[in-house]
């Protein structure tokens, strides 16, 4: 049996999503800044019609990148 897309376990009805993943940073702080040093990420971070945001760290030491990260930009309809 296949998951469900994550926005469909929502109870929002979203009219867009964005999500942005980041793997080398050990810290959130570094993976905001990369983002934000990234011309296309930068410019969905500061786009004003997202209006919600999520972000989720993982840790996995038998990867090849320890640290995962997921910045997830959505507005509701």
């Amino acid at each position: 049996m296949k998951r469900p897309a994550a926005r469909a376990l929502c109870s929002i009805a979203w009219m867009t999503t964005l999500w942005i993943t980041h793997a080398p940073a050990s810290s959130a702080d570094a993976a905001i800044k990369s983002w934000i040093e990234s011309p296309g990420h930068c410019h969905n971070l500061m786009n004003d019609a997202f209006t919600d945001m999520g972000m989720a760290h993982a840790e996995d030491s038998d990867s090849r990148f320890t640290h995962y990260w997921v910045q997830t930009l959505g507005a509701p309809r």
